[in-house]
């Protein structure tokens, strides 16, 4: 990333592939497995389904409650924070084809030096989900997130 995608969330999301969007879709199931039932498509009651449009991946089981956020929305909840603040964004991806997405962003003059060459970087970690497991959690970490694994710590 050049410096100047490093401070344009738009520029970040495309190099990173997380253009793309999700919608709910209504859930079915074909009745054909029970004898003498109604062998016609059933709408499952309380529950929903989440799709990414451009490749109609199959993300995950919501409630009927639950509201999309597109991972343009996600993003934008930091975008005061690079053009106002001096954040600069460090990594931006998705996780298991989109089902997690993340943005990680560096902290001007955030960095402490307890020791002679142990820096230590503060970051603000942005992620949410597209199946249900989270909504769009801001977190300040010490840890660099590029990963599953360090997402994960």
């Amino acid at each position: 990333m050049t410096e100047l995608e490093r401070r344009d969330i738009a520029a970040a999301l495309k190099l990173a592939g997380l253009e793309w969007q999700v919608e709910i879709k209504t859930l079915q199931w074909a009745g054909l497995c029970m004898p003498g039932a109604n062998t016609g498509l059933h709408t499952v009651p309380d529950a929903k389904g989440i799709i990414r449009t451009d490749t109609h991946a199959y993300l995950g089981t919501v409630g009927t409650q639950y509201t999309v956020i597109q991972n343009q929305e996600a993003a934008a909840t930091v975008d005061a924070l690079v053009q106002q603040h001096g954040c600069t964004i460090e990594v931006a991806a998705s996780l298991d084809g989109g089902k997690r997405a993340f943005m990680l962003l560096r902290m001007p003059d955030a960095t402490l030096t307890p020791a002679p060459g142990d820096d230590v970087r503060g970051y603000l970690l942005v992620s949410w989900s597209h199946d249900g497991s989270g909504a769009v959690r801001v977190v300040l970490t010490p840890i660099r997130v590029v990963c599953q694994n360090t997402l994960s710590a």
